[in-house]
């Protein structure tokens, strides 16, 4: 399939994508630099780990400064030692998929360009 010359390049659609996508152009650099500094800087992994980190930190602080308040009922396991300790360790988990594996800037972008096409739409 050839494409059309008289479409600029940055308004055609990217191989792959159906028709009905509208082009990144509909943003502005501005829109497109804010969705994806937002979008990285709300990601549910670093709520989900910074939530398990401050809990693991407290929990472990708990088996640390009352080793034999948790003992006893227990039959003598140090729970919240081992409980803190394994919030630590989900919560570090989440921060590492985090800086491992971020969002893509282009899916940002084009779920940006979908959102703006619809509220376009919408308002017409």
């Amino acid at each position: 399939m050839q494409s059309d010359p008289h479409i600029p390049d940055e308004e055609r659609q990217p191989a792959g994508q159906p028709a009905s996508m509208p082009a990144l152009s509909i943003l502005t650099e501005e829109e497109k630099r804010e969705a994806i500094r937002d979008t990285h800087r709300f990601d549910l992994r670093r709520f989900l780990g910074m939530l398990f980190v401050i809990y693991g930190v407290l929990v472990t602080a708990m088996g640390i400064a009352n080793p034999a308040a948790d003992k006893a009922p227990t039959g003598g396991i140090p729970i919240n030692l081992y409980t803190g300790v394994s919030m630590l360790v989900v919560g570090s988990a989440f921060f590492v998929w985090d800086h491992l594996a971020p969002v893509a800037d282009e899916e940002i972008l084009r779920h940006a360009a979908q959102s703006k096409a619809q509220a376009m739409t919408v308002d017409e």
